[in-house]
């Protein structure tokens, strides 16, 4: 492929990437997955590395758009992934792993042959951002984390308690309490 410098493209449904479709929002996975694409491209070529001769690398691009879960609100963000990676291929596993230490690209193995669906894969998670988040989060999302549920047995008798002391304190700056303060009220008397 890398001698002819061939290239091939192509895309599918994120159904058919099961570990991308794993990093998704369940619900938004479950609407979108059969079609949302997933393009990717594959550029073969031969470049000279050293005095040894030509090298065969490739170059690959892959595009998705991921539901992911937002960390503040754990709802769906849609955020576009992308990733370009330049690939250069050596005959086995053992010069691989000795080129690779000194390598600007990634190093890998010709043998056994490359799953280029798994690195395609590999690449578009490696993308994804570590903390995805909305930039505003919907509203009505905080309100689920301002009460407790019903479900919690001190609940009803809690929320009025809080309520009365937020509002009786509302025109008041927020302090927070010193922590030498905290941890003098933490100290037994001694006897």
């Amino acid at each position: 492929m890398a001698e002819r410098q061939e290239a091939a493209s192509g895309s599918s449904a994120l159904s058919q990437w099961p570990r991308l479709l794993g990093e998704c929002h369940e619900e938004w996975a479950a609407a979108a997955a059969s079609n949302t694409p997933v393009h990717w491209r594959l550029s073969a070529r031969m470049q000279g590395v050293d005095l040894r001769g030509p090298k065969p690398f490739v170059d690959l691009q892959a595009q998705a758009k991921l539901g992911l879960v937002c960390q503040r609100c754990l709802g769906a963000v849609e955020m576009a992934v992308q990733a370009t990676r330049t690939l250069r291929f050596e005959p086995d596993e053992a010069t691989a792993a000795a080129e690779d230490a000194n390598a600007q690209e990634d190093v890998l193995a010709l043998t056994p042959a490359p799953d280029w669906a798994a690195l395609v894969e590999d690449e578009l998670l490696l993308a994804m951002p570590p903390l995805p988040v909305h930039d505003t989060c919907p509203a009505g999302v905080w309100e689920t984390y301002t009460r407790p549920p019903a479900s919690v047995p001190w609940a009803e008798q809690a929320a009025p308690a809080v309520s009365a002391a937020a509002a009786s304190n509302a025109d008041l700056p927020a302090r927070k309490p010193s922590p030498f303060a905290v941890l003098a009220g933490l100290r037994t008397p001694e006897t």
